[in-house]
């Protein structure tokens, strides 16, 4: 995921959890689930490339130590 996807996804996530959290005390109960699992689904995204990033900057880091 590039820089652009990444901000995309992350305003995506934003949107359903405002829209979860707008939704969840009124309204169909499977609906809200619903609007739930959108929103951490959309997290969970969010959390693996977040993890991506930083094991590719790590690996990077360990290389120029090991070549220091």
């Amino acid at each position: 995921m590039n820089a652009r996807e990444f901000f995309d996804k992350v305003c995506e996530m934003r949107t359903a959890q405002k829209v979860y959290y707008a939704n969840r005390k009124c309204g169909d109960p499977a609906k809200v689930r619903e609007l739930l699992l959108k929103a951490t689904g959309l997290e969970k995204e969010i959390d693996n490339e977040i993890l991506r990033v930083v094991q590719i900057i790590d690996r990077k880091n360990n290389e120029s130590n090991e070549n220091a």
